[in-house]
């Protein structure tokens, strides 16, 4: 089907595979449900990569992937309205039909359809930008981090003014929560704002003993309580509470114990330097970015979302599709979607953001009865198949239909 069709959908953000995140991932999952479902799909993103080879159209997981030329970074500083200005340039290249229907993680590129006439897009908010974590590096030190904390603030200040421009625009938005409504409801002012959680990907994340022996064996934790932590090592995700809260701990408790911690960041080697300080080096295991966070999910006992600013926590979703209950924060300074995917006691547990609080709470999971143990278990399973894929892109071509 030629690109000016107006039947195809394009599913789009502005990095996709092989950059690592649920964002990068979902793209995937709702053009492969839209495809099962006898749609014509297209994903669109950037040709950027982590490794600065760029990135070739083709078929990329059974979807025809199109990318367009990221601009060139000498740009740094006006990166959000030179991509955007570049994505609109690119969309005039291809004339693109203007009733083609759009499902877009990106708010630079909802900008750039915007300015071309879209009409039929619905933009599927990630964050806040306003909300988000603009850390600055504690590894750069004087005109290093200086520069760095200007670059930083020029630079989110065109992502926000673009975003709220977006919220204000966009023929329809999607949320994935509660929190995500209220937060997009307070910067503008719509009543069509609508909310529909994400799914999760069963055929990768589901209990498997073969693969917990392997991944427990190889990291040497075979009888340990291993607790699991993915996500970026940055400030807004908290890891050091867990090595504070281990730290309280008694060694003989510690000796129990294996902490996996799958991701990078920012902060990753202030990280390793707290490891090494409170010498956990024996439970908490560094183990850096992956493409296969779901056999470390297999191979946990629990989840740590030590996370005090999360739209809604797709990693939540994983856990509970691998059979693995979830310890939260909740209460004051936590701003996520945790309550609303978790129920205490039932498939997870909560408890103040406090290391004290956290360390009980971690204790008190540990010493479950076997039986009550495995009942949580099974309860997370269950709650999993509430989340869908296939419903959540439904629900996205919906408002248009309906619009």
């Amino acid at each position: 089907m030629s690109q000016k069709s107006e039947q195809r959908v394009i599913v789009c953000n502005t990095y996709s595979k092989p950059f690592i995140g649920g964002i990068e991932s979902s793209l995937f999952y709702i053009s492969n449900s839209l495809i099962e479902d006898g749609e014509d799909v297209i994903i669109l993103a950037s040709d950027r990569t982590p490794s600065g080879v760029r990135a070739e159209s083709g078929m990329e997981e059974g979807v025809w992937v199109e990318r367009f030329v990221h601009p060139n970074r000498i740009w740094l500083l006006f990166e959000p309205l030179i991509l955007v200005f570049t994505f609109w340039r690119y969309l005039k290249k291809k004339k693109w039909h203007k009733e083609t229907r759009v499902i877009c993680r990106s708010h630079l590129m909802v900008m750039s359809f915007l300015l071309y006439g879209m009409k039929n897009i619905v933009y599927v908010v990630p964050s806040i930008v306003e909300r988000s974590d603009t850390h600055v590096s504690h590894v750069l030190t004087g005109l290093d981090r200086f520069k760095d904390l200007i670059i930083r603030h020029i630079v989110v200040r065109q992502h926000i003014f673009i975003q709220n421009r977006v919220l204000k625009k966009s023929p329809f938005l999607m949320v994935l929560s509660r929190l995500m409504q209220n937060e997009v409801a307070s910067i503008v002012s719509r009543d069509d704002i609508s909310m529909c959680p994400p799914g999760v990907d069963h055929s990768r994340f589901f209990p498997s003993k073969t693969v917990r022996q392997d991944i427990r064996k190889r990291l040497g934790i075979e009888k340990r309580f291993v607790y699991l932590c993915v996500g970026r090592v940055v400030s807004i995700k908290c890891f050091p509470d867990i090595l504070h809260a281990l730290n309280l701990m008694s060694p003989c408790i510690r000796e129990k114990i294996s902490v996996l911690i799958v991701g990078d960041g920012l902060e990753y080697n202030d990280l390793k330097r707290m490891v090494r300080q409170f010498k956990l080096d024996g439970c908490v295991h560094l183990l850096g970015a992956s493409q296969r966070p779901e056999d470390y999910y297999k191979a946990a006992d629990c989840f740590l979302m030590t996370s005090i600013c999360e739209p809604f926590g797709q990693t939540i979703t994983e856990s509970l599709a691998s059979g693995i209950p979830v310890i939260a924060y909740k209460g004051e300074g936590v701003v996520t979607a945790s309550e609303d995917i978790l129920e205490d006691g039932y498939n997870g547990f909560f408890c103040t953001r406090d290391t004290m609080s956290l360390k009980e709470t971690m204790l008190s999971v540990q010493d479950m009865s076997k039986a009550a143990f495995q009942e949580v278990k099974q309860h997370c399973v269950a709650s999993s198949y509430s989340y869908s894929w296939a419903h959540f892109a439904k629900a996205c071509l919906d408002l248009v239909s309906k619009g």
